[in-house]
């Protein structure tokens, strides 16, 4: 028996763990990933970060991340209905990085058009965990007795005032998926040039860059206190994908010269890291003074 009428779903690039989504009450849309030999995964379900970068690293294909489908999401919102659900909250990745926004708004107008259940779309404009804190800030508004369209604005509002800025390990996964040119990376790798990419409107973009390992987490401290006037206000998310040492060691700077305690470390589930690689650092935060 279902306690709430509303029910918040969101895709599995907000990178929440099923633990996280169990206990926050928020169903998890699976992303597919299709490799080269013919595996197909659904995303957490099938396959967990440490499996998905374990595999990455012995291989020099990377896999194809497919969206959910319109067919698929109506699938997903009838099964809600069935459930008793009136209303569902979806959180989807940035419809600037993806067309799964677009599916989603098919799917919400066949199953509005049949009154079957009120669906509430959020375009996060945001990727992995940058998203995925939103959408508990969602589910804990939820539990406060928010209304659906409370709870929708909750989330973006949140995503909105998140700033999330990432240190990739090696140019090859950007450069095998076509998001940077072939000589930009052959050049990056000789120089040893670590970009610092920033999430802006969904879309992942050059913010400045760095010329060796150890000035990655110094910048990225640096970025945090020009953007951040009282760090106690802010929520601090150090995101990895396979490098948990060096979140470690970001976590423990950032502390030590901001006094800033990072509130969670979390990993860089595969949709992201499929486009990151390995070894991919981030450091997210909301910027709200």
């Amino acid at each position: 028996m279902i306690l709430s009428k509303i029910h918040i779903l969101a895709d599995s690039s907000c990178d929440l763990t099923l633990e996280e989504a169990k206990q926050y009450d928020i169903r998890i849309l699976p992303f597919s990933l299709n490799f080269e030999n013919g595996e197909e995964y659904a995303d957490r379900y099938d396959i967990t970060p440490e499996e998905f970068y374990r595999k990455i690293r012995t291989i020099t294909d990377i896999p194809k991340t497919v969206q959910i489908t319109p067919a698929k999401f109506e699938e997903y919102f009838r099964e809600e209905a069935s459930l008793g659900y009136e209303e569902i909250v979806v959180t989807v990745i940035a419809s600037t990085a993806s067309g799964t926004y677009q599916s989603a708004v098919i799917a919400k107008g066949v199953v509005e058009d049949e009154g079957l259940i009120k669906v509430h779309l959020v375009d996060s404009l945001n990727l992995a965990f940058g998203t995925g804190n939103a959408v508990i800030q969602g589910a804990k508004a939820l539990k406060q007795g928010k209304s659906a369209e409370e709870v929708a604005e909750i989330i973006t509002d949140t995503v909105r005032s998140t700033k999330s800025y990432f240190v990739v390990e090696t140019l090859d996964y950007l450069r095998k998926g076509g998001r940077i040119k072939t000589a930009t990376a052959v050049i990056g790798g000789v120089l040893d040039i670590r970009p610092i990419l920033h999430v802006t409107n969904g879309c992942v973009e050059s913010f400045d860059k760095v010329r060796g390992e150890k000035k990655v987490i110094p910048k990225l401290i640096s970025i945090f206190k020009e953007e951040v006037e009282n760090p106690e206000n802010s929520t601090v998310m150090i995101l990895h994908g396979d490098a948990e040492e060096k979140a470690n060691a970001l976590a423990l700077q950032l502390e030590e010269e901001t006094g800033k305690k990072a509130d969670i470390i979390h990993d860089v589930g595969a949709i992201i890291g499929a486009h990151s690689g390995p070894g991919v650092l981030g450091l997210v935060f909301t910027a709200k003074n």
